[in-house]
C-alpha cells in the first residue's frame, strides 16, 4: 500500500476525494517536520449543490488548514 492510499483510508475520504501527495516540510532554522498532504478529486467528478442539483465543479482554489497533530508532527 503506498503513502498516499494510506492516508487516504486513514482520513475516510471516499471517491472522487483522493491525497494525491504527502511530504515531511522542515522550516528554515527549525527542527520540527510538519506534514502536508494534498487532496485533489478525480477529473470529470461532479458534486451536489445546495439546492440538489449534481453540477461539474467550474472554479478551484487552492487551500490550507491546520489539523490535528500526526503523532509529535504538526500537520
Amino acid at each position: 500500500m503506498d503513502t498516499n492510499m494510506l492516508f487516504t483510508i486513514g482520513l475516510n475520504l471516499s471517491s472522487p476525494w483522493k491525497v494525491v501527495k504527502s511530504e515531511f516540510l522542515v522550516h528554515d532554522n527549525s527542527k520540527v517536520r510538519e506534514l502536508h498532504i494534498w487532496i485533489d478529486f478525480d477529473r470529470g467528478a461532479k458534486f451536489m449543490s445546495s439546492k440538489g442539483t449534481i453540477l461539474p465543479p467550474y472554479d478551484t482554489v487552492d487551500k490550507e488548514w491546520r489539523h490535528l497533530n500526526f503523532f509529535e508532527h504538526p500537520c
